[in-house]
């Protein structure tokens, strides 16, 4: 049976704290400019994939293969970074 797969970009505050309601019956891709962050989404969520870059940039959200994903949740703190992935 196919899993449910999010890809949740940014992993402040409310990133972590969406990824810790997250059953770990769903498949999460976490994005995250910041190593530590995503290395620590890996602790918090036992499974989830992580990928270190900048998520405005269309190469990123490729290797996410965001196309494919069941839903997207953005919860970085920048309104206009926000923005620019919606857009992309």
């Amino acid at each position: 049976m196919k899993k449910n797969r999010f890809v949740l970009i940014g992993l402040g505050n409310i990133g972590f704290i969406l990824l810790k309601k997250l059953s770990k019956d769903y498949e999460v891709l976490c994005i995250d400019k910041d190593e530590s962050k995503v290395e620590k989404a890996k602790e918090i969520h036992e499974g989830a994939e992580v990928l270190v870059g900048d998520a405005t940039s269309r190469l990123i959200l490729q290797k996410a293969n965001i196309n494919d994903a069941d839903g997207v949740i953005i919860s970085t703190s920048d309104e206009e970074v926000n923005i620019e992935i919606t857009r992309i």
